[in-house]
């Protein structure tokens, strides 16, 4: 996982070869403000290139980047499927935008973008979260 540069932007870029079976992620803490919105908007820019799983890989295994709410007593919740792409994209950019529900009683959101029991090239800009 890095931080690369093209044409003047910097992006998160995970490359995971070919034989890697694990799940190649990096953690974005968001602390949210009390009292937590109802819902927030999560959008983003992100690229694919080479993307396989191997043989008997799960059916999430893709390219994904999922909230998981943290509530004050350290038990979590994921949104599983926010955000999950398993065809390349050309290399062409794609943005996505989705609004989730923020669970009673949330007070963190971690973004975990990355490749999961999967390989090839992940690109990912232009993160944004908006409280709603």
């Amino acid at each position: 996982v890095s931080i690369e540069n093209e044409e003047g932007s910097n992006f998160l870029h995970f490359v995971a070869p070919e034989g890697y079976s694990g799940n190649l992620r990096t953690y974005i803490p968001l602390k949210l403000p009390d009292p937590a919105p109802g819902s927030v908007t999560i959008s983003m820019r992100w690229r694919l290139k080479d993307f396989a799983t191997p043989e008997g890989a799960p059916e999430w295994a893709a390219a994904q980047n999922d909230p998981v709410f943290v509530f004050a007593d350290g038990t979590t919740k994921t949104i599983n499927g926010t955000y999950r792409l398993r065809e390349n994209t050309g290399g062409d950019w794609v943005e996505v935008e989705k609004t989730v529900m923020v669970p009673d009683g949330a007070k963190m959101m971690i973004l975990q973008p990355g490749l999961y029991m999967s390989t090839g090239t992940l690109d990912i800009d232009d993160i944004k979260v908006i409280a709603e």
